[in-house]
């Protein structure tokens, strides 16, 4: 019961801030074994672990994808 009602509350308060402008949860940068972005998209070993959890795990509409 505890869990249930943090997780709702995170929710309610991640929305009221949304709706306030305050970004919670900002946009994530990193780097792997020194790649840059451009280096990460040439990547097949890269590629096919990003596809493998975003077609496991997630759900992608256009552009946006949920997880």
């Amino acid at each position: 019961m505890g869990l249930m009602c943090a997780f709702c509350f995170g929710v309610l308060g991640k929305t009221a801030l949304d709706e306030l402008g305050y970004d919670v949860v900002g946009a994530a940068y990193a780097g792997v074994d020194g790649m840059d972005a451009r280096e990460l998209r040439r990547d097949r070993d890269f590629k096919k672990a990003v596809r493998y959890i975003v077609s496991n795990s997630c759900s992608v509409d256009g552009d946006t994808i949920y997880c």
